[in-house]
């Protein structure tokens, strides 16, 4: 099946907070785990005025995911994030496509990318690996060792 019709532009407030209402499940339950009691509309605004640049992808005009890459306190390390609703399904494969290039500027711009996903977050998994993400399984972390770290790039340098 072909994808649906869709646009990419740069991230703004109201598609924040459409994508935070309309979150994935798999998001949602993600969030939870790493911003407990937060909520998900503030969590994302953050995140898009955080952000070194950030962009929505609209699925016949409805925002279905944002994503980003925002600075870190430490030098060389940038956080990768992306929100969806389940809208991203309908267009996964041409953004799967276009996410190469888009990682490949993240990552002429930091020494690394590191970031975390849940252990149940199947589809965003791939979705790293596919972009060529380390995924450690071996080491869960967080209060309930349900996430795990990701990264690319060299780590021991920063």
């Amino acid at each position: 099946m072909a994808d649906a019709a869709y646009t990419f532009e740069p991230g703004t407030p109201e598609a924040a907070a459409y994508v935070a209402a309309h979150l994935r499940d798999q998001d949602r339950e993600e969030l939870a785990v790493m911003h407990p009691g937060e909520d998900a509309e503030r969590l994302l605004l953050d995140a898009l005025h955080g952000a070194r640049w950030c962009n929505v992808v609209r699925v016949e005009g409805r925002p279905a995911l944002i994503y980003g890459v925002t600075d870190t306190a430490h030098a060389g390390i940038g956080v990768p994030w992306l929100l969806a609703t389940p809208d991203l399904y309908r267009i996964k494969d041409a953004v799967r496509e276009r996410a190469h290039d888009e990682v490949r500027l993240m990552a002429q711009t930091y020494v690394v990318l590191f970031h975390q996903v849940h252990c149940r977050n199947r589809f965003a998994i791939r979705w790293l690996e596919h972009l060529g993400f380390t995924i450690d399984r071996e080491r869960p972390v967080g209060p309930t060792r349900a996430l795990y770290n990701f990264w690319m790039g060299d780590i021991a340098r920063v």
